[in-house]
């Protein structure tokens, strides 16, 4: 490659790294960017407007005046609010109520059991081959209906 072609090239990828720098603000925004902010939501009867950009509620946003939602910082949770572990078991926690019944024990699996023990073959009956006779139905009507 020449050398100028290498440094176009280079002056390129320079433009493309320096305006992958900057953000984009449409006119919209620059215009009313100094206004009140009130960011408005699609509720089931009208929109419900807000002071502050409300994040889970971000594909309902209908209109807003002021700094773009995504440009604000999100807000912080207070400790209460952060989601937390469950609280360890101690050995003070009450027993499980009387009206439970106990789990019975599960029973030993088929392939375990010795061969006498096994129990026989389920039969299959006609509803084990109901989907499949509902397909080759549809089948024969979209054939019909090609054919007459």
């Amino acid at each position: 490659m020449s050398k100028a072609v290498k440094s176009a090239a280079l002056a390129a990828f320079a433009i493309l790294v320096a305006t992958g720098c900057t953000s984009y603000e449409s006119a919209y925004e620059r215009a009313v960017y100094d206004e009140e902010p009130v960011y408005c939501y699609q509720s089931l009867g009208s929109a419900d407007c807000y002071r502050t950009p409300h994040r889970r509620d971000d594909a309902r946003l209908v209109n807003y005046y002021g700094p773009a939602p995504s440009r604000t910082a999100p807000p912080r949770l207070s400790k209460a609010a952060r989601p937390q572990p469950p609280p360890a078991p101690s050995g003070d926690t009450p027993a499980a109520p009387a009206d439970v019944a106990e789990r019975p024990a599960a029973e030993p699996s088929a392939a375990a059991q010795p061969e006498a023990e096994k129990p026989e073959e389920k039969k299959t009956g006609w509803r084990d081959w109901l989907p499949l006779a509902t397909v080759g139905f549809g089948a024969l009507q979209v054939i019909a209906a090609f054919a007459l």
